[in-house]
């Protein structure tokens, strides 16, 4: 789902002086339950004298997503598209389930279905921020990394 929010550059180690409305492509389901997320509706609003439009929705399971959580979704996103996990233009390709957990090592486990002529399998990742690098560290899940499913069980 497409979403505009207000991008500060202190979510990046920044002075947060810096901001400035962005739009960005997230999941339609909530990072801690897994239900669907409300629908994105226009807001205007002023900082600083100056008029903002951006989205804001109102999720089912009362989850609230900050601008700064759905930043990185999307940026994570972005660069499990880069490295070849997810094709948001193939049919056959699921958006990425992305979770937020409490794990000191990382922030975001992933799970993303892999397509191929005999087979699909889950792919279970995790993903962390590092700020200094700005750049996400993308690994492996540990806990069963990958699991064979057949192609006619449903996918979500």
């Amino acid at each position: 789902m497409k979403v505009t929010i207000m991008y500060r550059n202190n979510y990046e180690g920044g002075d947060g002086w810096t901001y400035y409305p962005m739009m960005v492509n997230i999941t339609d389901y909530c990072p801690i339950c897994g239900r669907k997320r409300g629908e994105p509706k226009g807001y205007n609003f002023c900082e600083d004298g100056e008029w903002f439009h951006v989205d804001k929705w109102e999720n089912s399971c009362r989850h609230i997503d900050k601008y700064k959580d759905v930043y990185f979704e999307a940026k994570l996103i972005k660069e499990l598209e880069k490295r070849g996990y997810y094709n948001p233009y193939d049919v056959f390709n699921h958006p990425p389930e992305i979770s937020k957990i409490d794990d000191p090592k990382y922030q975001y486990k992933i799970s993303i279905m892999k397509w191929n002529t005999k087979s699909t399998r889950l792919v279970n990742l995790a993903a962390r921020y590092d700020k200094t690098k700005k750049r996400f560290i993308i690994s492996t899940y540990k806990q069963g990394s990958t699991k064979r499913i057949k192609h006619n069980e449903k996918m979500r």
